[in-house]
């Protein structure tokens, strides 16, 4: 019987690998450094313990408390998590955890040996079925490798047999493609978190190394746990489009300059749900304010082009603007406003007069807003080169 899979707790990612990870799955995480690598496990564990998982967390490079102080809601998900406290006995400090590696981290092989036997016992505790583990680091391990893969096969039928998807992190010190190819043949997931700068933003991506392929997702941990990010989309359009408007229909914490209603410096907006994260920058419509254009246009990474489907005749300035930021192959969704009006154009004749994708909007009353927004996300991935 075929098991259902199970959630990463990042939804793109779980759409790419078709629903997520199978039970009993190991995945190698390789962050660079500019990433949180323990962040990023702490929000994996948060999010499966959200869905009912046990968990057990082992820790060498970090006290155990660290780990519960950022993981959302601990006080409610305390008694389904197991520590393996791998630190505390290497600084001569005396563990509270239930379980703990009585072995230095300094003595590689014989720490690695009393970490299987310590997981061993700990999966034992937490053998009801749905559990996630993370080992923090292997960062110790590197030089030792062989035993490195003893210790993930060694523990791989106790592992499959409970369903646990562990999740092994691992800092990317400069490793070669050589270096990665015989770190992914023990593993079944290979993700590697890179960070690069692009036009002075600081950039995540996954990119999945295992299964072999081109995807890669942006992403940022939030308040909510790790979500696919846009660092930068440009909300623009004609003079009383409904800019600001959508704005503040899409946005968690709008901030507007305005003067009697009609916004005379910038709009800004966050959003964060659905597994989706993106900074909104809104501008004034009118002539006079293009100098704000050109400059927040600057490393954009996608365009939400609101227009007034009531007045075509501001269909040009429409234009004018896109020409002004130099759209190339930046992504644009077309937010045709205020389709409650009468007299209003359908969604698809303004497609067609202005060359790219629309959706039916009324901002002031929160339709078709979400649908703009993941149409645009969309469009991100598919088309940004983030590697």
């Amino acid at each position: 019987m075929e098991h259902m899979k199970i959630s990463t707790t990042i939804p793109k990612l779980d759409e790419f690998f078709s629903g997520g990870v199978e039970p009993g799955s190991k995945v190698l995480i390789i962050s660079d450094m500019l990433v949180d690598k323990a962040m990023f496990g702490i929000n994996i564990m948060a999010g499966r313990l959200k869905e009912g998982d046990n968990g057990i967390y082992f820790i060498n490079n970090k006290i155990p408390d660290y780990i519960k102080q950022n993981i959302t809601g601990w006080e409610s998900f305390k008694k389904k998590v197991s520590f393996i406290d791998g630190i505390s006995y290497s600084l001569g400090q005396k563990s509270r955890e239930e379980f703990q590696i009585s072995e230095k981290t300094i003595n590689v092989k014989p720490y690695i040996r009393k970490s299987m036997e310590v997981f061993g016992k700990a999966l034992k505790k937490r053998k009801a079925y749905g559990t996630t583990a993370i080992f923090d680091s292997l960062d110790f391990w590197i030089g030792h490798w062989s035993d490195v893969e003893r210790f993930v096969k060694e523990t791989e039928d106790a592992i499959r047999a409970t369903r646990t998807v562990s999740y092994y992190l691992l800092a990317n010190i400069g490793f070669k493609p050589s270096n990665i190819q015989t770190f992914a043949k023990c593993f079944d997931y290979v993700l590697w978190l890179k960070a690069f700068d692009r036009k002075g933003i600081v950039l995540k991506q996954i990119y999945v190394h295992k299964p072999n392929t081109k995807f890669a997702l942006p992403f940022e941990i939030t308040e909510s746990g790790i979500s696919m990010y846009i660092p930068k989309v440009l909300v623009t359009g004609p003079f009383h489009a409904g800019k600001s408007s959508t704005i503040k229909a899409l946005s968690q914490k709008p901030v507007s300059v305005d003067r009697m209603g009609t916004t005379i410096s910038m709009d800004h907006g966050w959003v964060e749900r659905d597994g989706m994260a993106v900074d909104l920058f809104g501008t004034p419509g009118q002539e006079r304010f293009d100098w704000i254009l050109n400059t927040l246009s600057q490393s954009v990474l996608g365009i939400l082009l609101v227009v007034d489907s009531t007045k075509p005749g501001t269909f040009q300035r429409a234009k004018q603007m896109l020409k002004k930021i130099k759209t190339r192959n930046i992504p644009v969704i077309i937010l045709a406003n205020k389709q409650d009006l009468k007299g209003a154009m359908p969604p698809k004749k303004i497609e067609k007069e202005l060359g790219f994708p629309a959706v039916g909007t009324v901002a002031t009353k929160k339709k078709g807003m979400d649908d703009a927004l993941r149409m645009l996300f969309d469009e991100v991935l598919k088309r940004q080169k983030w590697c």
